[in-house]
């Protein structure tokens, strides 16, 4: 009798934990994955997102009930080929809180049958793997892992020309929850990014990259007008710029595997960038408000040198007239570009004896002339600058 009444006591105990598995108490926050290669992240809100493959990248996500448990993902974008919402009803396995299986209808008028898994490791659902984002947009920072628990995140940042100039690094830091989103933006700095989340002894990586922006060239010409406001020729940085630059801060190039607008390089690879073309760094490529400064501190740097060779000039040939203004810019002008040197000779103008003879121009006297003989290309640079100005 013993015997029998332990063997029932057994099996009912057996029937009761059974039951007990059957009816146990699911709840739907945590990461899914679906048949569809769907990432689903619930919060402890009910409210969280959905990685759609293909249409949009994330959709917002909110969940009611428990077992069932309805999900009803909005997509950002609709269009023609992407549904506007759908909306899940899944049921838990009988033995698993971390199985659901159920059926979805979708916006336009579809449906069909899925299933989902819990995922425990940790996983960045964004910023997803090779998307680019412009300077100045806010990247979105957003992994699912255990909750409770930080998620640490390393940004390393990095930026070489197509010619091989650099590595321009930047490394920074950021810390999340498991289905917490955070935005970090990316001002004055681009490249490749490559984003590094840890949680205990989870790791996951993505890498996308930072790309250039439009300037209009009314934003340009106001900015170079601006800093050069009290030269003889106001708008002479505008055309220093566009013969440089064609205008241009950042132009389309393919790098890191992306066509996208990248920094302005000059023939050489890069070695000089940007409107100014400056010597290649992450500001300079990256900050054209720093490229324009830089370019007009190098201008005015020129001047000084402009102005030295004229006194060196004018002390070998006295009686030679001071330089305006504006022709002290043409001088400068030949220093900043590629034809510039220290000859004296080779400078945008040189002296010559006008009614005279001899090394000290006996009877006549030093003028100055445009030195095409002497630098001929340095002048054309020069007059170049001048017919491109905005």
């Amino acid at each position: 009798m013993r015997s029998l009444l332990a063997t029932l006591l057994l099996i009912g105990t057996m029937t009761c934990r059974m039951a007990e598995a059957q009816t146990q108490s699911c709840s739907p926050v945590g990461t899914w994955t679906d048949d569809y290669g769907y990432t689903y992240q619930i919060n402890q809100q009910l409210t969280g997102s959905v990685a759609v493959v293909g249409c949009g990248g994330l959709w917002s996500l909110s969940v009611s009930g428990t077992n069932p448990f309805t999900a009803t993902a909005t997509n950002p974008a609709p269009s023609g080929t992407c549904a506007a919402s759908f909306t899940m009803v899944m049921t838990f396995s009988a033995t698993s809180c971390d199985s659901a299986s159920g059926t979805w209808t979708n916006s336009a008028g579809y449906s069909g049958t899925d299933t989902w898994t819990r995922t425990t490791g940790l996983k960045i659902l964004a910023p997803v793997s090779a998307a680019t984002y412009p300077i100045a947009t806010p990247v979105p920072f957003d992994a699912t892992g255990a909750d409770n628990v930080p998620i640490d995140w390393n940004l390393a940042l990095t930026y070489t020309t197509s010619g091989g100039r650099g590595p321009f690094t930047n490394s920074s830091t950021l810390t999340t929850s498991s289905g917490v989103t955070q935005t970090r933006t990316f001002n004055a700095m681009g490249g490749q990014l490559t984003a590094t989340a840890t949680q205990n002894a989870s790791t996951d990586r993505t890498v996308v990259t930072i790309t250039g922006i439009t300037i209009s060239a009314d934003d340009i010409t106001n900015r170079l007008v601006g800093l050069y406001a009290g030269g003889s020729t106001p708008h002479l940085l505008t055309g220093i710029a566009q013969r440089e630059s064609s205008y241009a801060q950042f132009s389309q190039l393919t790098l890191y595997g992306q066509s996208a607008l990248w920094p302005r390089e000059s023939f050489d690879g890069g070695s000089h960038i940007g409107l100014m073309q400056m010597p290649v760094s992450m500001q300079m490529a990256w900050d054209w408000m720093a490229n324009t400064q830089g370019g007009a501190a190098l201008f005015k740097q020129k001047l000084t040198f402009a102005t030295r060779f004229e006194t060196r000039i004018r002390n070998a040939h006295p009686g030679l007239p001071a330089l305006t203004g504006t022709q002290s810019e043409n001088m400068a002008l030949v220093f900043y570009g590629p034809y510039a040197t220290s000859s004296l000779t080779g400078q945008y103008y040189d002296a010559a004896c006008v009614g005279g003879t001899g090394a000290q121009c006996t009877g006549g006297q030093w003028q100055w002339i445009v030195n095409t003989a002497g630098n001929g290309n340095g002048v054309g640079y020069a007059d170049a600058i001048r017919s491109l100005m905005h």
